[in-house]
């Protein structure tokens, strides 16, 4: 097994296969992980003068958003009130 070096972070695509996460709070990390990687991109394009990295950012953040909300639905949705 290759060792792990301190600080170094999960993909967030093998979170499900590394815990038993449910299904809304997988999306609602993975949509938070997604948005924040558009606020970079935004910046990116911002500070460079990309508008299309920008707009890209815009997208992914969106995205992002909507996956957190998805999570979100599907979490309350599950839960046993």
């Amino acid at each position: 097994m290759r060792e792990r070096r301190p600080g170094a972070s999960v993909r967030v695509s093998n979170l499900n296969k590394r815990t038993n996460m449910k299904s809304g709070a997988r999306d609602q990390v993975e949509g938070k992980a997604k948005e924040m990687k558009g606020a970079a991109k935004q910046q990116i394009g911002k500070a460079t003068g990309d508008p299309a990295k920008k707009a890209e950012g815009s997208i992914d953040k969106a995205a992002g958003k909507f996956q957190q909300k998805t999570g979100e639905i599907k979490r309350d949705a599950t839960r046993d009130d």
